[in-house]
């Protein structure tokens, strides 16, 4: 689902990459710009989403508490699911770098004078 999204958000705005190209951004400096909207797009969504979770894991652990009573003084605690959110988080930015990646160069290979002369 995100590959599919950042593909057709950068599908949509073909155009618009081409007219930067036009006038006069280096294919780089284009690829470079659709990377950091992505970045910021995917990070915003890891952000909420994981501040989403805390909120849910800590009204499950309170519930939990309330049910089976405090953990005792001497029991272990598992460092919780911080390092698989954290995964999750690095694998959706790469997975959407790629998606976004590939139909921006796409866009970007043919000449700059050919779509920006076609109507949409």
């Amino acid at each position: 689902m995100l590959a599919g999204t950042f593909a057709f958000s950068v599908a949509q705005r073909r155009r618009e990459l081409v007219l930067l190209r036009l006038a006069g951004a280096t294919r780089s400096q284009v690829l470079g710009v659709v990377m950091v909207e992505t970045l910021l797009c995917v990070g915003a969504g890891v952000l909420l989403g994981a501040v989403a979770s805390a909120l849910s894991v800590g009204g499950s652990w309170a519930a939990l508490c309330r049910l089976v009573g405090p953990i005792p003084l001497g029991a272990e605690v598992v460092g919780g699911p911080w390092p698989i959110v954290a995964a999750l988080g690095l694998l959706c930015g790469v997975v959407a770098l790629v998606a976004a990646l590939a139909p921006a160069s796409l866009a970007l290979r043919v000449g700059p004078l050919r779509p920006a002369a076609a109507r949409e």
